[in-house]
């Protein structure tokens, strides 16, 4: 699942996802939004921009019913206060430009060594 409120980057993500041969659920435009959808379905990953106006993914890693890895997406690569606010949250965090090398890091299977 994505979670974007800008079509054109939610239509690169889709694009690079597919391109890994990943199922897209469906393109999300606020955090209400994907917490109905994950009464319904629960997706391997959800990336969630962070950055995006209206799009703040807190109220969904804060959400202890929610146990799911998020990869969060910024454009904020240069803002350390709140880069770290992710960071500390322990889930990956990537920025713009987005690259297929990036993405495919964060579709790995995870280890358990």
């Amino acid at each position: 699942m994505i979670l974007d409120n800008d079509d054109n980057n939610s239509k690169v993500m889709t694009a690079m996802l597919e391109f890994f041969g990943e199922c897209i659920c469906q393109v999300f435009t606020s955090p209400s939004q994907l917490l109905d959808a994950l009464k319904q379905d629960k997706p391997n990953k959800i990336f969630c921009n962070v950055t995006a106006r209206g799009c703040d993914c807190r109220e969904l890693f804060e959400n202890t019913e929610i146990n799911l890895p998020f990869i969060f997406i910024s454009s904020l690569n240069k803002s350390e206060e709140r880069r770290h606010s992710y960071l500390d949250s322990g889930h990956p965090y990537i920025t713009y430009p987005l690259t297929i090398k990036e993405i495919q890091k964060h579709l790995k299977p995870e280890s358990n060594s």
